[in-house]
Parts: structure tokens; sequence; C-alpha cells
């Protein structure tokens, strides 16, 4: 923080060894404590010190300004320096050296009760006190499922299909209005188009005109997990479009900002602690998606790890693709992962999935009520999917990590 400084000496009337000394300091605030109050944090007193005449006037002041730039250890450092020493005293550097460290405790004293000041006013601004309440426990729960392909749906029976809201879908660079119509079939009015999550210059000039004759088509519902792709849809007016949780809703102030771009809903990040999650459900409980299970990437590449090992054989990712096979690594840390084709890179997942289906309950009192299966970043067979589908919405999968929900 820039640090105005004014100090003025004026000799003791009474005493030859001492002079009276008022030091009056200003630091200006930065812009997010102006937003609250723009006045500089000030501070002025006035006290007694050790001087004597001094030899060299230059000098007496050049030792005392070498005292106050030592600010090196603070949050301040000296941006004006004005010195008033009219009787030409000299004062010890051990004593300006005090008066320093005076100085600074003082105004760490301000900053901290400016500081109460501005937590408290992003904590009304982000989690205002009259939120509205959560929905009452037992209210119909919305589920939705996130696949690669719907072919993966080939072995649910329409009970099974009957219990989802909603299925998301990526949309691939060949898919065309009509060959979805096809591959979708009495499903269609479930169906959510997820957008990539990664959209290189490449994928960017496949996919818009796919997206913008899908849109043209009719099919209103999407799930963003990249903002690159938001002019896509340069008008969001009728259209249901749902951030992804990349897009990285982690509290109420990133999911207004989402909804504030004319997005509809948001899944709250898996990052989530618990009461994150509790604060965004109790404000847009109808607005949040909860992800209640997933293989989630612990990243993406765009290197092709199969490729690097001579298994690629078109150069196009088409068969690395095709056949969906997975490098297995040890680490001797943290446990396996796999490495996944996709297209020309390579998604990295762990052994252990994330899953809070044995928060499901605690998720229900918190007013969860659109909740999340996500099978996109790990390959299933049609039977596995199936399987994984229904052991969570009846709450009888065992296992996975729940990150860092169960902290508070």
């Amino acid at each position: 923080m820039p640090l105005a400084l004014s100090i003025t000496l004026a000799a003791d009337a009474n005493r030859n060894d001492e002079a009276e000394i008022r030091i009056e300091a200003n630091a200006a605030v930065s812009p997010l404590f102006a937003q609250v109050n723009p006045a500089p944090l000030r501070e002025t007193f006035r006290t007694t010190i050790p001087a004597f005449p001094a030899r060299d006037a230059a000098g007496a002041e050049k030792a005392a300004r070498a005292a106050f730039e030592r600010l090196g250890g603070s949050r301040f450092h000296l941006a004006q320096w004005t010195f008033d020493n009219p009787a030409a005293l000299y004062v010890k550097p051990g004593d300006w050296n005090r008066l320093r460290r005076d100085l600074v405790d003082r105004l760490e004293a301000r900053y901290g009760e400016r500081r109460q000041t501005i937590v408290a006013f992003l904590a009304n601004s982000v989690l205002p006190d009259n939120l509205p309440p959560a929905p009452a426990p037992g209210s119909q729960t919305a589920w939705s499922l996130r696949l690669d392909s719907p072919a993966l749906l080939s072995e649910f029976t329409d009970d099974d299909l009957a219990g989802i809201d909603d299925i998301a879908v990526t949309v691939g660079p060949n898919d065309t209005p009509d060959s979805l119509s096809r591959h979708l079939g009495k499903i269609r009015d479930k169906i959510r188009l997820i957008v990539p999550t990664i959209l290189r210059e490449r994928e960017w000039r496949q996919f818009h005109p796919v997206a913008a004759a899908l849109v043209e088509a009719g099919y209103r519902r999407w799930l963003l997990g990249n903002l690159g792709a938001l002019p896509v849809f340069p008008s969001r007016s009728g259209l249901d479009i749902e951030a992804d949780w990349p897009l990285y809703v982690v509290n109420t102030l990133a999911a207004r900002q989402v909804f504030s771009m004319g997005l509809t809903a948001a899944t709250a990040s898996p990052e989530c602690a618990r009461d994150d999650l509790s604060a965004l459900l109790a404000s847009h409980a109808d607005r949040i998606t909860v992800l209640v299970y997933s293989d989630l990437p612990l990243f993406i590449s765009a290197a092709c790890a199969h490729a690097h090992i001579g298994l690629c054989r078109t150069g196009d990712g088409r068969a690395c693709g095709e056949d969906g096979a997975g490098l297995a690594i040890h680490m001797e840390r943290s446990g396996g992962v796999t490495v996944y084709p996709q297209g020309c890179g390579s998604v990295v997942v762990g052994d252990t999935p994330y899953s809070l289906v044995p928060h499901l309950g605690t998720l229900n009192d918190m007013g969860a009520r659109r909740l999340c299966v996500d099978l996109r970043w790990r390959p299933h067979t049609p039977a596995e999917a199936r399987t994984l589908w229904t052991r969570v919405r009846c709450g009888s999968f065992t296992g996975g990590t729940a990150a860092t929900f169960t902290r508070g």
C-alpha cells in the first residue's frame, strides 16, 4: 500500500536533548477496499524523541528517510515523503527505527479495522442474511445422466429411462439434426446436447456450424463447459443452457455471474465444500445441479499418449477412439491412473471415482433437487452404464471419494 508520510520535528523549549515530533501517515487503499470506503488509512500522533543539533541538516533528513524506507517486511511502501526540521535537529537511526515500528503497528491496526468492514460487506453481498429457505426435504428430485453417446442407453429399460429427467450427450463433429433424430428416438424430449469441454481452433471450426444447425433445427437444451463457445449462441433467448462443472461454480457469486450471462442453470463444482454447496442450494436450489457420481478427469491433454508409444494406427485418433483402450499407470504415492484416448488427445482419470452417493440423505436435507450421474470420462459398456446408474440412483453404490465435500 503506497504510504504518504509527513514528519515535523520541533525543538523542545524546556529540554535541549529532546524534540517534539508529529507524524502524519496516509496509506492509499486497494480498489476492493475503496468500493466500501475510499478514504486512506490515516494515522496521526505526537510524541517526544531524543534529538541533538545537527552538523548537517541534509544528512539528518537522509537518516530519517532511510529509516522509514525500510518497510519491506510490512504491507506498505514509502511513496511520498515530507520532512520539516526548522531547528536542524539530528535523531539517531535507532530512534527512527523505533518510531517506524510503532507507526507500522498503528497502521496495521487501522488496516485490521477496515478489513473487518470489507469482510462484512463481501459476506453480505455473497451470502445475504435473508436467503430464501431451501425446499422442504421430500420434494421431487430431478435426475440427469451425462454420456458420450446415446448408444450407452441400449441396455436401459423403460423404467430406467422414466427415472431420468435429463440426458446429456456430447455433440460430435459429424452430427446433424437428422442423424441425431435417428439415434435419439423416444428419448428426444429428454436430450440436452453437450458442448465439448475443450475447443481448440480446429475443434471450434468443426463445432460452430454443427451447433448452429442444431439450434436452428430446434435443439434448445445445451450443457456448456467452455465459455469460448458462447458466441455459438448469440441470442440465448428461448434456450436452456446449463453451465457444466468446469465453469467452476463454487459459491453464490459465481452462480450469479453465470446466470447474468444468460445461462439458466449451473452444475456445482465438485470442489465445493459442504458449506459452500449448502449456501448455493439455499439461494438457487432450483437452478443448481449436484454431481453425485463421476470419473472426473485429473487432466485433459492435447497430446495423444497412445500415439507416443506407437498404438495409434491411423494418425487421426479413430483407432484409439474405437477400441477405447486405456493405459494403466501405477503412481507410487497416489495409486493408479488410466490414460484414455479422446480424439487425438488424452484424458487421465484416477482409479477412484468421485461419489456423493453415501451423502444422498445429507444432500436431500440441504435442499438438492437436481442430481447428476456423469459417465463421460471413462469408457463404459451399455451394461456397465445401466448398472452404475441403477446403483447410484438407489444409493447402493459404495466406494469412491467425496473429495472436499466433507470439509466445513
